[in-house]
């Protein structure tokens, strides 16, 4: 009567071990996958391209669908990073045409208004501000989707 009983434990156990190995493969495919969607739409996220075609990369990275924190938290990095020289280049912008526009608000080349200039200086420093934001979340973002590759491939 005991070999039967112990041969059902033993058959429990294995299955047991087995589902959780499988559920682990299972956990472990899912976390490659997402890792593998993430480096693909990141790296097809071209920080040259015109500014509307990285918005549109850039909601489509932050919309993925990722339960693995590692992943996550890359993704939110790179989107930081990418969002950050967005927003430096559109100052830039703003403060090169602030400056247009002064400079062509005195007709004989004269001084610009004090004002003028404290809005355009602070236009500037705020550009440069974000630049180094985006400086420094790109180099966190590069590390993380690096190290997201060589863990997983791709």
């Amino acid at each position: 009567m005991r070999l039967p009983n112990f041969a059902n434990f033993f058959a429990v156990c294995v299955l047991s071990v087995g589902g959780a190995a499988a559920s682990s493969c299972d956990r472990d495919d899912r976390i490659r996958a997402e890792a593998h969607t993430f480096l693909a739409l990141y790296r097809a996220t071209d920080h040259r391209a015109p500014i509307p075609e990285r918005e549109r990369k850039i909601v489509q990275l932050e919309q993925l669908t990722l339960s693995e924190k590692a992943v996550s938290a890359a993704r939110d990095q790179c989107v930081e990073a990418h969002r950050a020289l967005v927003r430096a280049e559109r100052e830039n912008a703003t403060a090169s045409s602030q400056l247009d526009q002064a400079i062509a608000a005195q007709p004989d080349g004269g001084a610009l208004l004090g004002v003028d200039t404290t809005r355009i200086r602070a236009g500037i420093e705020q550009a440069a501000s974000s630049l180094v934001d985006a400086r420094r979340g790109f180099e966190k973002c590069e590390s993380q989707a690096r190290s997201l590759s060589l863990r997983f491939g791709g």
